[in-house]
């Protein structure tokens, strides 16, 4: 299957062409509102669905959660005002564009500003799960509070040509990133307060991608990408994690180089930082499964229900039974 939506259509805006491709792959579910549009895959064509929440200033966040049954392309063609990041929760597609992309699960890509034309490929048989803000560039002005839109453009919009192509190819994300996108996708907020939660998400975005770019490290390039790397190690190793000692010897960084490192790209210690983060995936466990707080709290890195009790609630506030209830 193959369609095509283009920015430069004289006929059709760009909404109403993908309303039109959305319309041929999907059906509208009755529950769906202004705030909130769910499109589910039509049953010979996929399975899965596409969710839409429109949100202030012409803002979108785009929810795919599918499967088709053969590969599917969607060739597009945008002006440099479009503005649209994408996010890779799990599976992959290809995106084709000078070059051909594998985009997989934590990456994360950023529209480069220009004329652009190319193609997404989903294939056949195999899950995408993603994250997409879109909107006119002229809109996201808000999302950056009393700093204004001049820090993206004092970072972002100054990246040169091949740092450009990059994002837009994708990059792994860091873990804040990953975080963010994995609590929009995985949410189950009430739509009374899912607008905010949604734009707040929207606002922590675009503050940890300046961020990339913005911080100045005295670390080299090998060494940022190295300590990047601690966030997913200590996850992956959550029950049993490994020392200061053993990182540095995995990493190849001297303990010193690497601990002073660590709190300079992200501003708080390694085990700190670990601890706020397992918590803040343990939010997504109470609201997203059926889990009982000692497995959640197993699956944190707490040896004890009232451990992990007692540092959710100095975290949050708030006991992870009763946020589980909100």
């Amino acid at each position: 299957m193959k369609f095509t939506v283009s920015q430069f259509d004289e006929k059709y805006t760009l909404d109403e062409q993908y309303e039109k491709y959305r319309d041929k792959i999907s059906t509208l579910d009755p529950s769906s509102n202004d705030f909130h549009k769910k499109y589910k895959i039509r049953e010979n064509i996929g399975t899965g669905s596409i969710e839409i929440y429109k949100l202030k200033d012409k803002m979108e966040i785009i929810i795919y959660n599918l499967k088709y049954f053969n590969d599917l392309e969607l060739s597009y063609e945008v002006d440099e005002d479009y503005f649209e990041i994408e996010y890779c929760i799990e599976g992959s597609m290809k995106i084709i564009k000078e070059e051909e992309v594998l985009f997989r699960e934590g990456d994360l890509s950023i529209s480069s500003s220009k004329d652009t034309k190319g193609s997404i490929i989903y294939e056949k048989n195999k899950t995408y799960k993603g994250v997409s803000i879109t909107t006119n560039k002229k809109n996201i002005k808000n999302y950056f509070g009393s700093s204004g839109i001049e820090v993206w453009n004092n970072t972002i919009e100054k990246l040169n040509t091949s740092k450009r192509i990059k994002y837009y190819n994708g990059i792994s994300a860091p873990y804040d990133i990953r975080n963010s996108f994995a609590e929009i996708f995985y949410n189950n907020y009430d739509l009374e307060i899912k607008k905010l939660y949604l734009e707040v998400k929207i606002m922590e975005i675009l503050t940890n991608i300046i961020l990339l770019e913005k911080t100045k490290v005295s670390l080299d390039s090998y060494e940022i990408e190295k300590i990047n790397k601690i966030p997913e190690i200590l996850m992956e190793n959550i029950l049993e994690l490994p020392t200061i000692e053993e990182l540095s010897k995995s990493l190849g960084i001297n303990k010193n180089k690497l601990n002073s490192g660590f709190k300079e790209l992200y501003g708080d210690s390694i085990f700190s930082y670990h601890r706020k983060k397992s918590l803040e995936t343990a939010c997504i466990f109470l609201k997203t499964t059926k889990k009982t707080i000692s497995e959640i709290a197993l699956e944190s890195g707490y040896s004890t229900p009232s451990n992990f009790c007692y540092a959710f609630k100095k975290q949050f506030g708030i006991s992870p039974s009763k946020y589980r209830k909100l």
